[in-house]
């Protein structure tokens, strides 16, 4: 099971924010093939999926702007040589909406398949191992992606 940390729920479910304060921090958050995403905001809510044993584990941060919407971060990781890390950050304007970018997300197009149909020198017994591989990570990711959006929202009330 997937451990949220929630910082505050008053926080997180205050749609009306007060003008900044000055130790509001500054945020950067890194993103897959972009520059750095850089905000002032409070981390309001932290899971992770990590685990002793899986090859790839999820992370998800929700932030909250002072005078505008939220951030949500995700962070795909993986052990494996195969597959790299990577970031996305998206912008949500209420915790429905965090929902709705949470559940859309696709954690298939994480996983970078280690097998080329194009080789005609890999014999084909290799090429099915390597294709159910894929379908086992495909599947892990999804599920804990899944689990891990259920307990944020669960968390989160929404």
């Amino acid at each position: 099971m997937a451990s949220v940390m929630l910082f505050n729920r008053t926080e997180a479910r205050q749609e009306v924010e007060p003008e900044p304060a000055p130790e509001v921090p500054m945020q950067r958050l890194r993103r897959t093939g972009k520059r750095d995403y850089a905000f002032v905001g409070y981390e309001i809510c932290s899971s992770t999926s990590h685990g002793p044993g899986p090859s790839l584990w999820y992370e998800i941060n929700l932030y909250r702007k002072p005078a505008g919407p939220y951030v949500v971060d995700v962070r795909f990781f993986s052990k494996l040589e195969t597959m790299r890390d990577r970031f996305q950050v998206f912008d949500a304007d209420s915790l429905d909406e965090i929902a709705s970018v949470l559940e859309a997300y696709e954690p298939s197009f994480d996983i970078e398949p280690d097998v080329n149909p194009e080789d005609s020198d890999l014999p084909h017994a290799v090429f099915v191992l390597k294709t159910a591989m894929l379908r086992i990570r495909i599947d892990e990711a999804r599920r804990q992606f899944r689990d891990l959006v259920g307990d944020i929202l669960h968390q989160l009330d929404v």
